[in-house]
């Protein structure tokens, strides 16, 4: 529901409350679900949620789901890194001549 709805929802609701008397528990419990519910759904909407629910459907065959021991994926992923940044650094040793060559 977009917002501007909810709004009009909400004041609606509240415009059937008389002046002098305070909304009832039950009222204001039903507001409460009311835009519990509203935010939910706009929540799902704006996350993609659904689309990402319709994907995996899709796809499930493809996924699995297997324990990992987060220590090990860490050092891993550490490790990579730092071999990559050994490479790039090797490779910019290489490619650029001495300083003092460029006097």
């Amino acid at each position: 529901m977009e917002y501007s709805l909810c709004v009009f929802v909400l004041l609606t609701t509240l415009s059937s409350v008389s002046p002098g008397q305070f909304p009832t528990p039950q009222i204001i419990k039903d507001w409460v679900d009311h835009i519990q519910k509203d935010l939910i759904a706009l929540t799902d909407k704006a996350s993609g949620l659904q689309d990402l629910i319709q994907i995996y459907d899709k796809h499930k065959t493809h996924f699995s789901v297997e324990s990992n021991n987060a220590r090990k994926l860490v050092a891993t992923a550490a490790g990579n890194i730092e071999k990559l940044l050994a490479k790039r650094s090797e490779a910019l040793k290489v490619r650029s001549p001495p300083a003092f060559a460029m006097l």
